[in-house]
């Protein structure tokens, strides 16, 4: 190859998102002898927002089933890359998994059926904010998705009534809110009529919105991550059929 590289504006943002994910969460130069074991994993795991950014940028044809892993040892770099939504500055706010009945964002039809356990159908429109659409086999559940700087939207459209399902990933330093003022305790459980959850983590607040007042729970499960210092608590919200999620940061 011989030339200047000239980047896009799609590259420069590429390159930019990049940099955000990786960078290292120390001052020091590596291998970071004096920093504890949370340093080293939390490098790792904003890897995954890079592989996701790179796939993006590549328009990789990635499989639609990735399959369970047989244990925790069988884990590749495609489940890292399915498994976490992590934002550069709040860290990691939110699980999903790709075939799997727990522990993932998801639409849950009655006889509590994920629309996730099991293959769906892809199609990716781009843009930007960049556009995606996910169904299930039978047309039971239909999401649409929209990503952006600091935006997640989820439009869902289903055939019959289902609960919006969104596992989130807390520390014990976060401050959980509903839009009408219920806390929710961490490592226990709360339930509220609202319009969303405000989830307050250093400078800043993720807002969790889905419009019209639904009533809603939040409760602490037993998994737990690096040390116990973070735990999952999965949010809950039914719905008659029809519902669209906001996940909104402000920092």
């Amino acid at each position: 190859m011989s030339g200047c590289w000239r980047p896009t504006a799609l590259e420069r943002k590429i390159v930019d998102d990049v940099l955000k994910v990786t960078m290292v969460p120390a001052v020091g130069e590596p291998p970071y002898d004096d920093e504890p074991l949370w340093c080293p994993l939390t490098c790792v795991t904003r890897w995954a927002a890079a592989f996701r950014l790179a796939a993006l940028a590549g328009r990789w044809d990635l499989p639609r089933d990735a399959g369970p892993p047989a244990g925790y040892e069988n884990v590749d770099l495609e489940k890292l890359m399915g498994g976490l939504y992590p934002f550069p500055v709040a860290g990691t706010l939110i699980q999903s998994l790709n075939d799997n009945d727990y522990g993932l964002w998801s639409t849950v039809l009655p006889g509590q059926i994920p629309d996730s356990d099991g293959p769906q159908t892809g199609q990716f429109f781009g843009g930007e904010p960049y556009a995606f659409r996910f169904s299930t086999p039978s047309g039971s559940a239909v999401t649409d998705v929209r990503v952006g700087d600091g935006l997640v939207e989820r439009s869902v459209r289903a055939v019959s009534s289902a609960t919006e399902t969104m596992p989130l990933i807390l520390k014990e330093s976060d401050r959980v809110v509903f839009s009408n003022g219920t806390i929710v305790p961490l490592g226990g459980s709360a339930s509220a009529t609202a319009t969303g959850v405000d989830l307050h983590r250093g400078p800043g607040v993720v807002h969790i919105r889905w419009g019209e007042p639904h009533p809603a729970t939040i409760a602490a499960a037993s998994i737990k991550y690096l040390g116990g210092t973070r735990r999952m608590h999965i949010l809950k919200v039914p719905h008659a059929g029809t519902i669209d999620v906001t996940v909104r940061l402000a920092y």
